[in-house]
């Protein structure tokens, strides 16, 4: 065994920490991406219904009971 094996055996374990923390970082923006993805798709959906007018009815829209 040399000097440097301990120093080399520490690195491997640095370096294996850190491709597992590169991997998962991957996985959370992946998953960010997604919904960055949903998000501006909905945007873009109530941008529109607001530019024509807005179709839908809701709760504003329902007559009161006593009607």
């Amino acid at each position: 065994m040399t000097d440097n094996e301990p120093r080399l055996d520490e690195l491997e374990i640095r370096l294996s920490h850190s491709e597992r923390t590169v991997e998962q970082l991957h996985e959370v923006v992946l998953l960010l991406k997604g919904d960055l993805d949903r998000l501006a798709r909905k945007f873009e959906e109530l941008k529109d219904q607001m530019e024509t007018g807005g179709q839908e009815t809701g709760p504003a829209d329902d007559r009161p009971p006593h009607w």
